[in-house]
């Protein structure tokens, strides 16, 4: 019999139509034969061109030439998952039942297999994850919370998951939150979803690991370490103690969903991507100018658990380092002070970065003075900025910032006028001379 559109459908749970109204219907009767199936479901569920590595059902045939479809009783997750279907049965009432009542089918022994793939449970691995994680979660979380501690998987295709469970009615959004609706069967659902984080133990010790990590983040978007977003930072770490990644480990490893920081390094050409078979990958760019330093400040930031030489991609032909630390502005002045020597006040570094505000210099020279990058010292009534020799780093940091300004001088050009005066001199004292060498040429 085929449906008709006043009979309502199962969710798309486990597949299209054809397969989660299959599994319905198969709970519900139990064994048919593929004969009674073929016209409400079609070949492809019955008799897919692939073989079923989800391990849900079980085939054989009972005569030379009848194929006959059950539940697989071996299946690890049979008992919530039975429960599950009968659920949904009885609020979508299948209208297939067998052809001969009389005739009682049994499952063979040999038709009973424990090979089955569990990821796949949803018809997908980021689905199923997505709703696992969800019920670890507590059955609610916020949508930013849900997606970063989906072990494994990239945010966009995380996603794509909440938003087919929406439209399905399987998960119900208020908001920035989501939790599971409140249809019948979603208890045995929430059932079926613990009996796998139990079987799957390493996995929901990963959730709850993420989760402990999301609850204890910093709470404030302006908390920056040495490159930048911490997020970034995380994101190279990775990609010099791994080299070559997919996209998807490389976000569950830097523990991050936001590839913003990844524009900005392309761009700059500090790291590069490919794809092969459909597998994208990236890694650092061999090929830039800076990659062996750029190595070592990254190893000294890992605590030395980077390897010597990975397998890193190479190519590209125009590089950059304008955002390496995280903005425009914390790369010029890191380097505007490398090249000074001898440390600079937010006043001569004004001069020297005419393009950028006074008050926003000194918020830079405060955060880095706050992570430890940079210490002052009192000349009079002006306090000067330079690098602090007890930086952990400092050695890594000094040595990428060196041939940075030799390579790109046009970093440290607009205060080729005002180094040379920049000794300590007193702050009025250097007006007079900049003021003194205006006249002049002027005059």
């Amino acid at each position: 019999m085929r449906k008709s559109k006043q009979v309502p459908v199962p969710p798309n749970l486990f597949g299209p139509y054809n397969r989660t109204g299959l599994l319905v219907a198969l709970a519900a009767v139990g064994p048919l034969r593929a004969t009674e199936l073929r016209c409400e479901f079609g070949d492809n569920s019955i008799m897919p061109r692939r073989r079923d590595v989800s391990g849900l059902m079980a085939r054989w045939l009972s005569t030379p030439r009848t194929r006959v479809l059950a539940m697989n009783p071996g299946y690890p997750l049979a008992a919530p998952l039975q429960r599950l279907l009968r659920s949904l049965a009885k609020s979508y009432p299948a209208s297939l039942a067998p052809t001969d009542s009389s005739t009682v089918i049994s499952v063979p022994k040999s038709a009973a297999s424990r090979e089955a793939d569990l990821d796949i449970l949803f018809s997908s691995r980021v689905r199923t994850l997505t709703l696992v994680t969800l019920e670890v979660l507590g059955g609610a979380s916020s949508l930013n919370k849900l997606k970063r501690c989906v072990p494994g998987e990239y945010y966009k295709s995380v996603r794509t998951a909440l938003n087919h469970f929406i439209d399905e009615g399987v998960l119900v959004r208020h908001g920035y939150n989501i939790e599971f609706g409140s249809t019948p069967w979603i208890r045995e659902l929430r059932r079926l979803l613990r009996a796998y984080a139990r079987i799957r133990s390493a996995i929901s010790g990963e959730i709850r690991e993420a989760a402990r990590g999301h609850a204890s983040r910093p709470g404030r978007l302006e908390d920056f370490d040495l490159l930048g977003p911490q997020a970034a930072s995380r994101i190279l770490v990775a990609l010099a103690r791994n080299g070559p990644m997919r996209y998807a480990r490389l976000f569950a490893e830097a523990r991050t969903e936001c590839d913003k920081s990844l524009t900005s390094l392309k761009r700059m050409g500090v790291v590069v991507d490919r794809s092969e078979r459909r597998v994208r990958t990236i890694s650092l760019n061999r090929a830039h100018p800076i990659y062996r330093e750029l190595r070592r400040l990254l190893a000294a930031i890992a605590g030395g658990d980077v390897p010597s030489s990975v397998s890193d991609f190479e190519a590209g032909a125009s590089f950059d380092v304008d955002m390496l630390f995280g903005r425009r502005l914390r790369t010029s002045v890191l380097l505007a002070i490398d090249a000074a020597q001898n440390g600079l006040d937010a006043s001569s570094l004004q001069r020297v970065l005419p393009e950028h505000d006074l008050f926003n210099l000194r918020r830079c020279l405060e955060q880095f003075e706050r992570l430890g990058i940079l210490g002052k010292r009192r000349w009079k009534n002006t306090l000067y900025y330079d690098f602090d020799r007890d930086y952990e780093h400092y050695p890594a940091l000094r040595g990428l910032l060196g041939p940075i300004n030799n390579r790109w001088p046009s970093y440290a050009a607009a205060g080729v006028d005002v180094l040379p005066q920049i000794e300590p001199l007193g702050r009025r004292r250097m007006h007079k001379c900049v003021s003194g060498a205006a006249k002049r040429k002027h005059a």
